[in-house]
């Protein structure tokens, strides 16, 4: 995160807001409270030249996962969007708070004055995700129910070879743990599966579950994907560990 962004957004998280609490599909879903009243939202905002919507991922399509995400975004004096961060998760399973993320960091904005290098007070964006009033609710099923791992194979098989890396999203500061100033790891498994993508993924060492972090970690491990793992020159689904880190610049 880039030093200017991230002053800017301590500033602004300074400002006597109401806390937004975690929500949506993660495992620390609660109710959360109403926006804060506009009068104590920074007066100069930033106006949005390009708009790029966010794409519904089809697993939360079928899942019938709909509502907002609610990011603090800090925009840059070139009218470029810099730090992100979650004020209100919606899925960090089925990945509608990455899709929103991936849409906004596309986003510009009106660039400020020439000479004015200042970043814009950060602004608060929300992102919603509605199926079609015509779409069937389908009733989502729980991978919870499932044996972790079932059927996937593990580090020192013979004739194993594990999976390697192909693209990496890194996970997002919540609002809540920027406040609190909370750095670290958190530790995970997942299994990678045939076709390189994430299937399950799940804590092992947590970090910060309160303030949403361990879900954000979870959220962005799910949008990995992988050259998979192969047993005897055949792809085949398979267990690993990954690390991925909480820093702040």
């Amino acid at each position: 995160m880039p030093a200017r962004d991230l002053l800017a957004l301590v500033a602004f998280l300074l400002v006597p807001v109401s806390a937004v609490a975690q929500g949506g599909q993660g495992a620390n879903a609660r109710p959360v409270p109403p926006p804060a009243p506009a009068s104590s939202v920074p007066s100069t905002q930033p106006v949005i030249v390009k708009k790029v919507e966010p794409i519904y991922s089809d697993r939360a399509q079928r899942a019938g996962i709909q509502g907002e995400v609610w990011l603090d975004v800090s925009v840059r004096a070139d009218g470029t969007v810099g730090s992100i961060l979650i004020a209100k998760s919606l899925d960090t399973v089925y990945g509608l708070d990455q899709r929103g993320i991936a849409a906004v960091r596309q986003w510009t904005y009106q660039p400020k004055p020439a000479g004015d290098a200042r970043v814009y007070s950060p602004t608060r964006v929300v992102i919603p995700f509605h199926l079609a009033a015509s779409a069937p609710i389908p009733t989502a099923v729980s991978a919870a129910s499932e044996p972790f791992g079932q059927g996937a194979h593990h580090v020192g098989e013979p004739g194993l070879v594990s999976p390697t890396l192909k693209a990496r999203v890194e996970p997002v500061y919540t609002t809540s743990a920027l406040r609190a100033r909370i750095q670290g790891t958190v530790r995970a498994e997942a299994v990678v599966l045939a076709d390189g993508t994430v299937g399950q993924a799940r804590v092992i060492q947590s970090l910060d579950e309160k303030s949403g972090l361990d879900d954000q970690a979870l959220g962005a491990l799910r949008e990995w994907t992988f050259t998979p793992a192969t047993l005897d020159g055949r792809a085949v689904p398979m267990v690993v560990n990954v690390v991925l880190d909480f820093k702040l610049h």
